[in-house]
């Protein structure tokens, strides 16, 4: 089946040895616009009001619950004001906007070479106030996949369940969920030097007492051996999507299967992106929080795609200047995959710790997607692979049948996209289970490390 679902996914491969091409540094725009609100969990509450001066690095919005974590000034610069603006993921966030000063320079570090030595209470609190978090729409912090009984919309999933297992097996993933984002792979190609030192915290953090695992590609073997350096065993699978998602690497890793709305940690598993663990380790070893992101710029209008690295807070206007792509023939700009990310209204919008990548697609690649019937053609039910009856349930969440929707168990559903993606009738069935899962308020599995 994975075969066959790889043809047809086949034009949304990224471009040859991306990850191995020089990272160019997005200069600092005029202004940069500082979402409060960039990961799982509550918004951050200001600490810095219009007129104050900040220096890269200074906090300027604090964590206000457990699942949350700290937002940070990329560069100095003055606050000129604090505005409710659209969120790139939905809804409206409060905004910092900062007038940049000067060059891009690099965040004042504050080495601890005895990091190792900390508790992981410590490190976790270190970790959560430097504003490190994965990758999604509502990304996760590390201190709260590592603690998940503190967060509440985890806790859910395991009322009327065993306690959690310890985990037994660690798995760091050189490979990015979904195409044409290379950003994992080029942290194994070009910042190796880290990777021995962050796998190492991760298996401290976890308290692993088996398996720990370094997934990459088949291309970049020679490079996850060495940088491995004995802290981890490495895998070679297979950069086909879906089987790039979390809950199918567990699944092709140790066998085992997640049970519905659930996290790879109800089965003894902690899956981290490679990223995420070397931003980490650089802030408890390094002190510097997280103000800037490598971003895969691509798509039909982005010729040829790119991986830059660019402060948050940069509109995508800047970003795809720098770029050279004109504005005028892109007709769509997502933030994120091209299969599961989010479709943005204005070249304004400013990238947040949740963007990995920028698709720019021209008119001529579109496909209008309609609430048009199901003609039961059987397709998504074949490729899903969740097992699911993704025919059905899209009729359930499109008319909210609740009852329906939680018998039909969307809470197994991974949000991969594919079911919509090879609808001949171009149902957006991606979307009506998102918003079913917000209205019934239901744990999104993108946010579910």
């Amino acid at each position: 089946m994975l075969n066959s679902l790889y043809e047809i996914l086949m034009p949304l491969r990224a471009a040859k040895n991306l990850d191995k091409l020089p990272v160019n540094a997005v200069p600092a725009p005029e202004f940069l616009y500082i979402h409060l609100k960039q990961h799982e969990g509550a918004e951050a509450a200001p600490v810095v009001k219009a007129g104050d001066e900040v220096k890269a690095g200074q906090t300027i919005g604090w964590a206000m619950d457990f699942m949350s974590a700290d937002v940070h000034a990329p560069m100095d610069g003055k606050v000129v004001g604090i505005e409710r603006q659209p969120n790139p993921y939905g809804g409206f966030s409060s905004v910092v906007v900062i007038k940049t000063e000067g060059k891009r320079k690099p965040v004042e570090s504050t080495p601890d070479p005895d990091y190792l030595s900390k508790s992981n209470g410590e490190l976790l609190h270190r970790i959560r106030r430097m504003g490190i978090m994965c990758e999604g729409p509502a990304p996760p912090s590390i201190h709260s996949i590592f603690n998940p009984y503190m967060c509440p919309s985890r806790l859910v999933v395991h009322v009327g369940r065993d306690p959690l297992p310890p985990v037994d097996t660690l798995i760091v993933t050189a490979i990015d969920e979904e195409p044409i984002v290379s950003i994992n792979q080029y942290m194994i190609t070009r910042q190796s030097n880290d990777v021995p030192e962050a796998i190492k915290l991760m298996k401290k953090l976890s308290g692993v007492n088996g398996r720990t695992v370094l997934a990459c590609l088949d291309t970049q073997r020679k490079e996850a051996e060495k940088a491995a350096s004995g802290e981890a065993e490495v895998k070679i699978m297979s950069g086909r999507y879906p089987g790039t998602l979390r809950e199918l690497t567990v699944w092709r890793l140790t066998g085992r299967e997640i049970p519905a709305g659930a996290s790879p940690m109800s089965v003894g598993v902690a899956v981290i992106p490679l990223r995420t663990a070397i931003a980490a380790l650089k802030a408890v070893r390094d002190g510097i929080p997280q103000t800037s992101m490598i971003v895969t710029v691509a798509g039909d209008a982005v010729t040829p795609p790119q991986t830059v690295d660019a402060l948050i807070g940069t509109p995508a206007r800047d970003i795809l200047k720098f770029c050279d792509v004109p504005e005028a023939p892109i007709k769509k700009l997502v933030f994120g995959g091209p299969i599961r990310g989010k479709s943005q209204f204005s070249f304004d919008m400013p990238l947040t710790k949740g963007v990995n990548t920028i698709v720019a697609l021209k008119a001529d690649k579109l496909v209008p997607i309609a609430e048009n019937n199901c003609i039961n053609c059987g397709a998504c039910v074949e490729f899903c692979p969740a097992r699911l009856q993704p025919n059905m349930l899209s009729r359930h969440c499109q008319f909210r049948v609740f009852d329906e929707i939680v018998k039909k168990h969307i809470t197994a559903c991974l949000e991969c996209g594919v079911c919509g993606y090879i609808c001949p009738s171009r149902r957006p069935m991606l979307q009506y289970f998102q918003n079913a899962k917000q209205q019934m308020k239901l744990p999104r599995k993108g946010n579910m490390l």
